[in-house]
């Protein structure tokens, strides 16, 4: 027999670990922004609403939000009221 001498590689260094995102169902969405599940599964299937994980490729596999992308989605979505807008606006163009 042979006395093979096996030498350990050291153990591969990653330069940046991936952080996951912090991730929330649709029931827990729909409770907080006040959004029924219909409308946020209507969004999905209309390509509108915010963007959203797919856990699986079966109807029925469970859908998540992340909350950063949510956070995102939502000033996208922040609408000045008029009065103030044109107010605002005066003031810039002076």
């Amino acid at each position: 027999m042979h006395n093979l001498e096996h030498k350990s590689e050291p153990p591969a260094q990653h330069t940046q670990l991936m952080e996951l995102p912090e991730l929330i169902d649709e029931k827990q969405v729909s409770k907080q922004f006040g959004i029924s599940l219909n409308t946020l599964r209507s969004w999905r299937n209309c390509g509108d609403g915010p963007d959203f994980y797919k856990l699986g490729t079966s109807r029925r596999s469970p859908v998540r939000y992340d909350v950063a992308v949510l956070a995102e989605w939502l000033r996208a979505h922040l609408r000045v009221q008029k009065a103030r807008a044109t107010t605002e606006e005066r003031h810039v163009a002076l």
